[in-house]
């Protein structure tokens, strides 16, 4: 990201995943918070997300991408949905578990706000798999 010309009407999501529900949170191409959204990890929260995304793009702005955490686990169907729908999905590193964190106790909006703020920093970012092709196939069948 440090290489392109962002503007406020940009926008960057970070996604937090889990089992049942993901936690997202947009901000602008100048870092600004514009909101969050909890939704359900099925097809119709996929589509809310999205929508609540898209609803902060300015006239002149862009969806930049997604920052989502576990896209090998959880955020797996999330990242698979979003690509599908030509956006960039982009892995963010879980944040460090130091001892300050753990005493403040785990939150989920800024685990998302981190995801987002590294995308928007080009920090820690790596291309999600796929999870389709001949190596799929051949987990699949190992598993069977």
């Amino acid at each position: 990201m440090p290489s392109m010309q962002l503007r406020r009407d940009d926008v960057i999501v970070g996604v937090d995943t889990h089992k049942d529900n993901h936690v997202a949170v947009a901000i602008d191409g100048f870092g600004g918070r514009l909101g969050d959204i909890v939704v359900p990890t099925t097809i119709a929260g996929f589509e809310e997300l999205l929508a609540f995304c898209l609803a902060f793009v300015g006239s002149a702005g862009r969806l930049i991408g997604f920052g989502v955490e576990g896209t090998g686990s959880y955020g797996v169907g999330l990242a698979r949905y979003l690509r599908n729908h030509g956006h960039d999905v982009h892995e963010i590193a879980r944040p460090a578990r130091v001892a300050e964190r753990r005493l403040a106790g785990k939150n989920d909006t800024i685990d998302a706000e981190h995801a987002a703020r590294q995308l928007l920093a080009g920090h820690g970012l790596s291309t999600p798999k796929t999870a389709d092709g001949a190596v799929e196939t051949i987990r699949l069948v190992k598993i069977a």
